[in-house]
């Protein structure tokens, strides 16, 4: 059984960023991570919706545009197809740069699902790993009431919004 001074579960950000404190002190660490690489933040969470929500208030700001001397903001309109397209490229940016992160750390990075089978043991595809020190980040994800799951092709989550082609004139 490999043995490792720390063994961190979750490369999301908070994964990360203790990851980044680990470093420092020891390169005897395992970083584990089960889903996509990318953090919820870069991929599905505040960089995309940071990057909508520019949108919005930029397309807002043409109400003060007389202020400016700037006329014609009533004939402004939003291509909303092409808004998403922007964000998804922001957002592949924001991401790839997460991956190349993990990926620099080669033998040091498995991806799996991470179990705690005994104190100081984790298990991940079927090998134990020993550590003095575990840490775990294994981040979020949203979740849909059962009663609402009849709706699911209605439904949007930070996991499919971004991925839309369009979007209707109103959601909630």
């Amino acid at each position: 059984m490999k043995k490792y001074d720390v063994i961190v579960i979750g490369a999301g950000s908070a994964g990360l960023t203790a990851l980044s404190e680990i470093h420092r002190e020891t390169e005897n660490f395992l970083l584990i991570n089960d889903g996509p690489y990318g953090t919820t933040c870069a991929r599905v969470g505040c960089m995309p919706s940071k990057a909508l929500i520019e949108v919005a208030n930029a397309y807002h700001r043409r109400h003060h545009f007389d202020e400016f001397g700037i006329g014609g903001a009533e004939s402004l309109k939003i291509d909303k197809k092409a808004v998403l397209q922007r964000v998804r490229k922001l957002r592949d940016s924001f991401v790839s740069l997460m991956v190349k992160s993990t990926d620099r750390l080669g033998d040091k990075n498995i991806a799996g699902r991470a179990k705690i089978v005994a104190p100081n043991i984790v298990e991940v595809n079927k090998e134990q790993f020993q550590a003095e020190q575990i840490v775990i980040a294994p981040g979020s994800k949203p979740v849909v009431p059962g009663a609402w799951r009849k709706f699911s092709n209605r439904i949007l989550t930070t996991d499919n919004l971004f991925e839309q082609d369009d979007l209707p004139e109103r959601i909630a």
